[in-house]
């Protein structure tokens, strides 16, 4: 039989109203009551004590037999006695039962009971105010198969309500330990179907002096919805068992023994749970049970653990599992929150007080729950405070995403540590002369994210660690080390010093990072950030038994570009060999003459490698071998890896100085001025012969290039890129005589020049270079035509004004400007074949000469590198070209169509620029294009009157490395003179 204080199972209907009033003044004595039983068969019954019911060495029942909504009040004061048992029974459902005032059970197989029905039950004490006790104290000893309990209040089903005090003290010890279900609590909910809630406003002490069975101050089993606005206080003297066997203690309690479907357990904000015993829990779960729908355990309020081996949340699986309150540890080897849910959160404050404590202990081993390693999701939006003696804010042992978005500061202990898996920061860890994170003996991912404020150590410890920075901003740290690998997925300002040990992985390339966090970043092609370095990265380089191809052994970074802001990027010695570098590879290379420090970096776009990039420590630089007069050298970067990705290396050398820079360039300065030409040789074609002797022609056109106008090369060094233009075109044109006409065309355009990659050893690699080009064209054309035939001369100028944005690997954009200045002259005739009435067809030859000289290109570097720049150049050569037009010049609508072959007797007008000394070779390449290429046009016009007249055309030129395609439009009006 189980003993209970209040025992609460509701049947079934009631209805009609009746009202019955115990007034008793005096006791109910044993000696006068000897197993009574009152039966009640009217509806809706309500029972009221205002007087004194006292129950020794008895049994004594109410029983309600018929319908619903049956009640009993007490407003005086129940109490037991010496094995006695009061009990109230209500067969049928919505029973009420309503404490206001004094329920004491005391003695040994005591217990006060209500009987309910299954549903619709409400339990309530201290209706209207807070005067209503429950004490149960009891002394008893027994060995059941745990069905031996001790509750203030057991029920099924329903609602109950504490807002007075219950305060459960008990003296009970259970042979069979083994049987873990809760037996001394506060508010004990069996729910069957459907649920029930229990709320707490009030006070509930529960006490147990000597028991190792479950203890709660509210324990609840099946479908329940439990709120805790008061204060549980839970005592417990005596603890039996140890720590592997679980916690089962609670504050409140989930006893999940197979009947669970959906648990919510909240300590509301104004809710206080202190646990001062062992082996306990302010919230959590008794029993697994795999069968378990739903468990929810959220704290808005206050958990205060006072005791060892104890924990502020437990819970397990698929929980949802958020600490929104406070929970301080005081103890020894505690928990804040200890779970493998897959799924929780702290958004609250979490004080890591006492000694080898929590704040959150993320995985398997802890607990008697399992031993199993869960890929867990934990976020620490909230504030975790360390201050003890091997104290953690954060440990895992789980392979899944930790976060911290907050802040965790420490004042003794460590940050956070991870055992396995990955760590993301994007918060604040204050440890400063303590361990910030600390990354045990596994290769694990820590990923910093901008916003990241970090004072105290970073370790990596053991294993092939990477350190991965992204978003877009700042990230700040104090110290990392034992990192082997750096990875920048955003465009960050990094400021602190971080120690990149020697990686395994003797190839860097993008297979080095395959192996990375699951975050943001995948892998190097997806390292698209760009670094701006405030602090100082130290790289180790190992060189032990270096070989004629030098060593791979460093430690890495990846990234789309780096600029040093102010930092450093620092090579050194990894204290293995004491030999400096030059002497070490002359000892086992003694004839060559260079060797190289390789794969240091490894950046996605192309970009110009400044000589000087790395600092050399004491033993790397030739300075410190015998014969540093010999040796000299550079950054470089001329080597493909995986991906199209560049790497970069450190040159050391005896040889002449390689190629180790390359500047981008186009030819639209030289298309520009080729549209003016074609643009105004079929304006004449339209309008120039129907003019009148003395009669201008003036002409406007709005100019465009673009629709996929680009350029794409195979050869060396050359640069792809596509280009947009706009522009205005003027022409005037003046008819002389019957035979002779004069043209003068004016442009201006404004073009965007994107380099999307270089051609570097048949592979191409990507860029983030760009110009913008402004060019001004000037351009004669002379007529003279007789009979059929058709002769033409011109002359033409173009200045354009050049401004290349450069990416400089450790410098970042820089801008370099130059003027080019094209000069043509040429001559070409056709002949007017008329084989119908209105349409002629006029075969044409031609032949020009193009001289294309450029200035002197400069950078704005700082002014250690104020000397890099390139020659001044001159490409010059003549051009061929034969085609045909097909066209209609008479009525109000007129057109032309045009076919041209061009062939270039050069290479290119575009020669090869450089700048070398014994340090760099700066080298703007050659820019091929194929000697042939082809062209069409159409233009058309609408004649409004004898003066105005509408235009529109497009012309198309193009070869195997480019096309270059014009819009045109606009009007001309004739003027008289």
């Amino acid at each position: 039989m189980k003993k209970y204080a209040l025992l609460l199972l509701f049947l079934s209907k009631i209805l009609v109203s009746t009202n019955i009033y115990f007034n008793i003044d005096t006791e109910i004595l044993n000696s006068q009551i000897t197993n009574e039983t009152y039966n009640y068969n009217n509806s809706s019954i309500t029972l009221t004590n205002n007087g004194t019911m006292l129950d020794n060495d008895t049994l004594f029942y109410l029983i309600f037999n018929s319908d619903p909504n049956n009640s009993f009040i007490n407003n005086g004061i129940i109490k037991t006695n010496i094995n006695g048992q009061f009990g109230i029974n209500s067969v049928n459902s919505n029973f009420r039962f309503i404490n206001n005032n004094k329920i004491e059970i005391n003695g040994t197989d005591n217990y006060f009971g209500v009987v309910g029905g299954l549903f619709g039950e409400s339990l309530i004490n201290s209706e209207n105010s807070e005067t209503g006790t429950i004490i149960i104290r009891q002394d008893s000893t027994g060995i059941t198969n745990g069905f031996t309990d001790i509750s203030a209040i057991y029920f099924l089903e329903g609602d109950f309500t504490n807002k007075g005090k219950i305060d459960v003290i008990g003296d009970f010890s259970l042979v069979d330990f083994l049987v873990k279900e809760i037996s001394v609590v506060g508010i004990y909910g069996e729910f069957l179907n459907p649920s029930g809630s229990v709320k707490n406003f009030g006070n509930i002490d529960v006490q147990n002096l000597n028991s190792i069975n479950g203890i709660a101050g509210i324990g609840v089993k099946g479908n329940a919805n439990v709120i805790n606005n008061g204060k549980i206080s839970i005592n417990h003297s005596i603890v039996q068992g140890s720590l592997n066997e679980g916690v089962n203690i609670f504050g409140i309690g989930v006893d999940d023994s197979n009947m669970s479907s959906f648990v919510n357990i909240l300590n509301d904000k104004s809710g206080i749970i202190e646990i001062n015993s062992d082996n306990a829990a302010g919230i959590g779960i008794h029993f697994l049970n795999d069968t378990t729908d739903l468990i929810n355990l959220i704290n808005n309020g206050e958990i205060i653990i006072n005791s060892d081996n104890s924990k502020g949340i437990a819970g397990y699986k698929d929980f949802l599992l958020e600490n929104n309150g406070t929970i301080t540890l005081n103890g020894r080897n505690n928990e804040g929150i200890d779970t493998y849910s897959q799924n929780f959160k702290n958004n609250g404050i979490i004080n890591v007080n006492g000694q080898n404590s929590y704040g959150v202990y993320i995985g398997a081993g802890r607990d008697f729950y399992t031993t199993k390693i869960y890929n867990q999701e934990f976020n620490n939006e909230g504030i975790i405070n360390v201050n003890g003696f091997q104290n953690y804010g954060i440990y895992s042992v789980s392979v899944g995403e930790i976060k911290n978005l907050g802040t965790i500061n420490v004042i003794e202990g460590t940050g956070v540590k991870i055992e396995t898996g990955n760590f993301y920061n994007k918060g604040v860890i204050s440890a400063f002369k303590n361990i910030a994170v600390e990354m045990n003996n596994e290769s694990n991912s820590l990923e910093l994210a901008s916003g990241t404020l970090i004072t105290g150590k970073i370790d990596g410890l053991m294993g092939e660690d990477e350190l991965i920075l992204s978003g877009t901003g700042n990230i700040n740290v104090e110290s990392v080390f034992n990192f082997e690998k750096l990875v920048v997925a955003g465009d960050i300002l990094l400021d602190g010093i971080i120690n990149l040990g020697v990686s395994d992985l003797s190839n860097y390339t993008n297979s080095a990072y395959l192996k990375t966090s699951s975050y943001s970043f995948k892998d190097a092609d997806g390292a698209s950030g760009n670094l701006m370095l405030k602090g100082t990265i130290y790289i180790d380089v190992d060189y032990s038994g270096i070989t004629a191809s030098g060593t791979e052994k460093t430690g890495k970074i990846v990234a789309n570009s780096i600029n040093l802001n102010g930092g450093q990027i620092i090579l050194k010695n990894k204290d293995s060999i004491s030999n400096s570098l030059i002497d070490e590879f002359e000892k086992n290379n003694p004839d060559l003459k260079e060797f190289r420090i390789k794969s240091i970096a490894t950046i996605k776009n192309h970009q110009v490698i400044i000589p000087n990039l790395f600092f050399l420590s004491p033993f790397m630089d030739v300075k410190d071998s015998a014969n540093m007069y010999t040796w000299k050298t550079m950054t470089i970067g001329d080597r493909i890896g995986e991906g199209n990705s560049l790497l970069v290396d450190q040159l050391y050398y005896k040889s002449k100085v390689p190629l180790n820079i390359l500047l981008p360039r186009n030819r639209v300065d030289l298309d520009n001025i080729n549209s003016l030409s074609e643009k105004q040789i079929n304006s004449i074609e339209n309008y120039g012969k129907d003019l009148k002797i003395g009669e201008q022609n003036v002409e406007i056109n709005y100019q465009g290039v673009g629709f996929n106008s680009d350029y794409r090369s195979d050869y060396n060094y050359n640069y792809d890129y596509n280009v947009n233009s706009n522009g205005i075109i003027g022409i005037i044109t003046n008819k002389l005589s019957n035979n002779f006409l004069v043209s003068l065309g004016l442009s201006y355009n404004k073009s965007s020049i994107k380099y999307e990659s270089i051609n570097v050893s048949k592979q191409k690699l990507n860029s983030n270079s760009k110009e913008n080009l402004e060019s001004y064209g000037l351009n004669l054309i002379t007529k003279y035509y007789f009979n059929n035939f058709n002769l033409n001369g011109f002359i033409s100028y173009g200045l354009n004004r050049h401004d290349i944005t450069t990416e400089f690997f450790g410098l970042g954009n820089k801008n370099g400007i130059y003027n080019s200045h094209i000069l043509k002259a040429g001559v070409f005739s056709s002949y007017d074949y008329n084989p119908f009435n209105i349409l002629k067809f006029s075969p044409f030859i031609g032949i020009e000469y193009i001289s294309l000289y450029e200035n002197e290109l400069q950078y704005d570097l700082s002014p250690e590198y104020e000397t890099l720049k390139l020659n001044d150049t001159n490409g010059e050569g003549f051009t061929g070209s034969v085609g045909f037009k097909i066209k209609e010049n008479i009525g109000k609508f007129r057109w032309n169509l045009g076919f041209e072959y061009r062939y270039n007797f050069t290479n290119t007008f575009h020669k090869e620029r450089k700048f070398e000394t014994d340090y760099i070779k700066l080298k703007m390449e050659e820019l091929k294009y194929e000697n042939g290429e082809f062209s069409a046009n159409i233009n058309t016009s609408y004649n409004l009157n004898d003066r105005v007249n509408f235009n529109l055309g497009y012309s198309y030129r193009f070869n195997e490395n480019y096309k270059n395609q014009v819009i045109t439009g606009g009007f001309t009006v004739n003027i008289d003179n």
